[in-house]
């Protein structure tokens, strides 16, 4: 009867660890923005598909406090953030989409903090594909005070301003397996990390490192490389961690430098046409 049991534990993880081996992408990383820019959670995936892989199905799952998504990948010609239609299924919500090219980006903003000063969030990981060898990094909040992780096997580093992110490498998890990723902390003042930045930096907004998404393109969302450990006598991956456009409440210009009219709740320039603002994600009037 153990014996069988212990077969079954191997057997079980072999067929894990395969499908995981089987992953369509050659990085995956989850970077989360809490109160940065706005008062809820900026979550970004970014990564790379394969080659051969390609056009490949994704389906995301996101938090049900999710109202807007956008994304890039999925057509070979456009380059900007363009939103998604979510999708209920099984009393969650999904993002359902096909990456035609190698390089794709989603992101979506969700808020599920309360009036007081406790902050609790968690963002379940469950895709329709294996992961393997993929990154997850948390910018903590500059008013935050008592900040924890889930995940044990954490390293801490610091930027240029003085943000601090706490990242960690995970090795796999199998397609439509879920994993949740927990975090808390304490924010007294309630005050978000952008305006804390722009009064260390002397009021000066544009020397504040962005973290929401504009028009620019996909190669400017990355931050600070850094090279995790080998595992298992793998080479070692090299990560980016991201730095976006100077701020989301400077007006960014379009194509030939026309502002045609700006968002009302950040001040971000959009087109006459657009739904939903690139830089907040709020609904245009």
């Amino acid at each position: 009867m153990v014996r069988n049991a212990l077969s079954f534990v191997l057997l079980a993880g072999f067929l894990s660890a395969q499908s995981a081996g089987d992953t369509p992408f050659e990085d995956f990383i989850i970077a989360v923005w809490p109160e940065y820019d706005n008062p809820g959670i900026l979550v970004i995936y970014t990564g790379t598909v394969k080659s051969d892989r390609l056009p490949l199905p994704l389906e995301l799952r996101v938090p049900h406090e999710t109202t807007v998504v956008m994304e890039v990948g999925q057509s070979d010609t456009v380059s900007d953030l363009r939103p998604v239609d979510l999708v209920q299924r099984n009393g969650a919500q999904w993002v359902d989409l096909t990456v035609v090219r190698s390089s794709f980006q989603i992101e979506y903003y969700f808020n599920p903090f309360d009036a007081s000063e406790s902050r609790q969030a968690k963002i379940t990981l469950q895709l329709n594909q294996p992961l393997a060898d993929y990154h997850i990094a948390i910018q903590h909040p500059l008013a935050a005070q008592g900040f924890t992780f889930s995940e044990k096997e954490v390293e801490a580093f610091s930027d240029d301003h003085g943000l601090t992110y706490s990242r960690t490498h995970l090795p796999s998890l199998a397609a439509g397996s879920a994993k949740e990723i927990a975090f808390s902390y304490r924010n007294p003042s309630g005050r978000l990390s952008v305006a804390l930045l722009q009064e260390m930096l002397g009021g000066d907004a544009s020397s504040a490192p962005p973290a929401s998404g504009g028009r620019d393109k996909i190669s400017r969302y990355r931050l600070p490389t850094y090279e995790p450990m080998a595992v298992l006598g793998l080479l070692a991956v090299a990560v980016g961690f991201l730095f976006w456009r100077s701020n989301s409440k400077q007006a960014t210009p379009l194509a030939g430098g026309v502002h045609e009219k700006f968002c009302s709740q950040c001040g971000v320039a959009v087109k006459k046409s657009d739904g939903f603002c690139s830089g907040c994600g709020s609904k245009l009037s």
